[in-house]
């Protein structure tokens, strides 16, 4: 009979501490676009400027009135003049939400323009009048959503 010599005794394992419980990630946000009235009152503004540049100066297909289009530049410049300045006159959200108005009667009479007059008569026109109408509905559902 063989005895093996008693050697070292292995080691017991020493259990190694629970990690620390991580926090779930957040689980992301809803994909929903919430937008105050001054930004609806602004990308209206910004849809008839682009309408004018493009089918007006560019094309050369549909005009509009000088009302809506002098209000839609103040209404997309507005946002970048000193707030303190802007208060001077009307508090931010009344200028906008009066510039949001009248871009939006002044749509209304060019609608029932082009209606009279038949202006819509071209592939162009349509596109102009339909980017420019999207324009004036946004800035008046803008002005109304605008708290003052």
């Amino acid at each position: 009979m063989t005895t093996e010599p008693p050697g070292t005794p292995e080691p017991t394992p020493v259990p190694e501490p629970a990690p620390a419980a991580v926090p779930p990630a957040p689980a992301p946000a809803a994909t929903s676009i919430s937008m105050s009235g001054e930004n609806m009152v602004m990308i209206g503004a910004a849809l008839v400027l682009a309408s004018y540049v493009i089918f007006a100066l560019i094309a050369n297909e549909y005009h509009q009135f000088i009302v809506q289009l002098v209000a839609a530049a103040f209404a997309v410049l507005l946002p970048s003049i000193d707030r303190d300045s802007v208060g001077k006159v009307a508090p931010f959200p009344v200028a906008m939400k009066v510039l949001g108005y009248v871009i939006a009667v002044g749509g209304l009479f060019e609608v029932l323009y082009d209606i009279r007059f038949g202006i819509l008569d071209e592939f162009m026109s349509i596109a102009g009048a339909l980017v420019a109408y999207a324009g004036y509905v946004l800035a008046f559902i803008g002005a109304r959503s605008i708290k003052s």
